[in-house]
């Protein structure tokens, strides 16, 4: 019966004893919350309700431990998202430029380059066009000349001519597509040159201030 009691005895010590440490560990933070009302209260936990504007874990001397953030709106998470994206788009970009290029020289190198090859594909083309447009007045004679000596035009002509037409209107097409590029392209490597120049600036800047700083120490 002795080490019965003992048993019971200390079975229940031991419970108290977890109990006093859940406590006292529950106690070790603090939350400090926006009311919606908007006053600022400290407690051992948040609602829920408040959850959503945000909090910050305290140790027992006030020191903030954790932030977490309110939560966003469907309108401010879009742009927190457009925002992230086009930092996202930004970094990317200023790696492949200093990836790439040295010097702004190297950037209107490349562009040059890359122009003279639009007009070369746009030479070809202009050069088919021509050579189509011929086709397509060479065969319209040739319908003329049956039906001023009072013939019918061969469907074989007709057809021809019309698919001759249809080749003209594409190459057009395409032609004005090249002048286009070369256009979106000059512009784009403007732009390459304008992020290069911004991108230098920044490096010159923490150049001189890391050299301002080493002369200080």
């Amino acid at each position: 019966m002795t080490i019965t009691r003992n048993a019971t005895v200390w079975a229940i010590g031991f419970t108290l004893l977890l109990a006093t440490g859940s406590a006292a560990h529950a106690a070790s933070k603090l939350y400090r919350y926006t009311t919606d009302r908007g006053v600022v209260a400290v407690d051992d936990h948040v609602p829920p309700e408040f959850v959503k504007n945000g909090y910050e874990v305290l140790s027992p001397d006030g020191r903030v431990l954790e932030s977490v953030s309110r939560q966003l709106t469907g309108e401010e998470g879009a742009r927190k998202r457009a925002a992230d994206a086009e930092a996202k788009r930004l970094r990317e970009w200023d790696k492949n430029l200093l990836l790439r290029y040295s010097t702004t020289d190297d950037i209107a190198a490349a562009r040059d380059r890359a122009l003279r090859e639009i007009d070369v594909r746009t030479s070809i083309l202009r050069s088919n066009l021509s050579s189509a447009k011929a086709q397509v007045e060479s065969e319209q004679e040739k319908a003329a000349d049956i039906e001023r000596k009072g013939g019918k035009v061969p469907e074989a002509i007709s057809s021809n001519i019309d698919k001759l037409k249809l080749e003209v209107a594409s190459i057009e097409s395409a032609v004005v597509e090249r002048v286009q590029e070369k256009e979106n392209t000059r512009a784009s490597f403007q732009r390459d040159i304008e992020r290069f120049k911004t991108l230098q600036d920044v490096v010159e800047y923490r150049r001189l201030n890391s050299t301002a700083g080493d002369d200080k120490n």
